[in-house]
């Protein structure tokens, strides 16, 4: 007789048996999934989260934007009240999310920042060509897109010119150009003579040099046709090297004929038309005289002054002392009477009248020249 046969269990003993076993080994999977349910119900979702974010940041900028992930391990516990968003600093790269009543004793309150990229769209600079190393682009290689997206890196944007530049390495077709694909050489434009102060530049006074990036200025002009057609602001010494500060660009605008007082009616005769370097431009001139013509100068303007817009204003519908239409509108019917203006006014202008004949003081609101509509 064996140990088995002489300890055999009955059916009933052998089921007790099982169930026992069963009840130990499940035991501790009951637990651990009690556990994760339980830390399921007191932490916060970090992809909850990361929503509230990109609802918050559409609403404000109208945007979509990539959110810089929290550290997975990290715990949160559960906000109890609405979670609130907000941009702390003057910029929009960080996210404020902070709860005022959480799930723990421990930390009742929490608050922390996300760093985010908003997407936005740029001009930049993209190849138009295979570029070799040590190519030096010119306006043919490169062309302005529009790039979408949050990740620009060192992408060269419109503020950075790549032309007269050369290339550190391979650069494939349409690719994207960024700051580290270019070498520390650049070409430059230098003086062939003396050029005076006032000079219209053109390509045959100038020269390319090639020079390291160190010993060139921050403002070096690499792109030829930035120099071009522009206008020299001072005495350029031969063999210098161009920047931006010693060209200009010009514009024609109109300026004051002879000195015009004020609230005088522009007519063409009292403007001339005539050539003034952009930095001499601290306000916008008019390149089209009909913008002028018609207008009033609201001060006395000298001969020889540029016309901006500040200078001029809109004639007054209504002037001062004038006698005006005052009009009174019901459903069936217009009412009109005479009154004298108290002020000037344009359209949509709120004006004081003194009625003709009662002496009584109304006011109304310009709707057309000479008339106005009685506020009630």
């Amino acid at each position: 007789m064996n140990y088995c046969s002489k300890y055999r269990l009955s059916r009933v003993q052998r089921q007790w048996l099982a169930a026992s076993l069963f009840g130990l080994l499940a035991a501790p999977f009951l637990l651990m999934t009690s556990g994760n349910v339980s830390a399921n119900q007191t932490l916060q979702d970090h992809q909850r989260l990361y929503a509230l974010v990109s609802e918050f940041i559409k609403q404000e900028t109208g945007q979509t934007a990539h959110i810089k992930p929290l550290n997975s391990q990290q715990r949160i516990s559960k906000c109890l009240v609405p979670i609130e968003v907000d941009f702390p600093f003057n910029n929009h790269k960080t996210v404020q999310i902070q709860c005022a009543r959480s799930s723990s004793s421990k930390t009742p309150k929490w608050k922390f920042h996300l760093q985010v990229a908003i997407s936005q769209t740029l001009q930049t600079w993209r190849t138009n060509k295979a570029l070799k190393t040590g190519h030096l682009i010119t306006a043919a290689d490169v062309t302005l897109a529009s790039y979408k997206g949050h990740s620009f890196g060192q992408l060269l944007t419109d503020n950075t010119s790549p032309i007269g530049r050369f290339t550190k390495h391979p650069v494939k077709k349409q690719g994207w150009l960024r700051a580290s694909d270019l070498s520390k050489n650049v070409q430059v434009w230098q003086t062939k003579d003396l050029i005076k102060a006032g000079t219209l530049l053109s390509g045959d006074m100038l020269i390319p040099a090639t020079v390291n990036q160190r010993q060139a200025s921050a403002n070096v002009i690499t792109d030829l046709a930035q120099i071009v057609g522009k206008v020299s602001r001072y005495n350029l010494a031969a063999g210098r090297a161009i920047t931006q500060q010693d060209v200009s660009g010009r514009q024609q605008v109109w300026l004051a004929q002879h000195n015009l007082p004020t609230g005088r009616t522009i007519v063409a005769n009292d403007v001339y038309l005539d050539w003034r370097l952009d930095y001499q431009l601290r306000q916008p001139g008019f390149s089209d005289i009909s913008k002028i013509v018609g207008q009033v100068s609201k001060s006395y303007i000298a001969k020889g002054r540029i016309i901006t817009a500040h200078l001029l204003r809109t004639p007054y519908l209504v002037h001062k002392g004038s006698v005006v239409r005052l009009t009174i509108t019901t459903t069936n019917l217009t009412i009109s009477t005479d009154a004298k203006a108290l002020s000037n006014g344009n359209k949509g202008d709120r004006v004081k009248v003194e009625v003709l004949g009662s002496g009584k003081s109304r006011e109304g609101v310009v709707i057309a020249k000479g008339v106005l509509k009685l506020l009630e």
